[in-house]
């Protein structure tokens, strides 16, 4: 989970499954599926699954 912080991130589901934490709000995304948020919020991703999953994340400002 990553601690609110400015900025913006986009990701993009390309395998698997993913929960997408943004506060206190649960989303599932599948494969295809993409989203946005903005970082005020605690803020992250989970995999509740076995299989792998793959995710295109941009973050701006990049934070690595």
């Amino acid at each position: 989970m990553q601690d609110p912080h400015r900025g913006e991130e986009f990701g993009h589901v390309l395998s698997g499954t993913v929960v997408l934490i943004e506060g206190i709000e649960r989303h599932r995304l599948r494969r295809g599926d993409s989203f946005y948020i903005q970082t005020r919020l605690p803020h992250g991703l989970q995999n509740p699954g076995k299989t792998e999953a793959k995710v295109l994340w941009i973050s701006d400002p990049p934070s690595f």
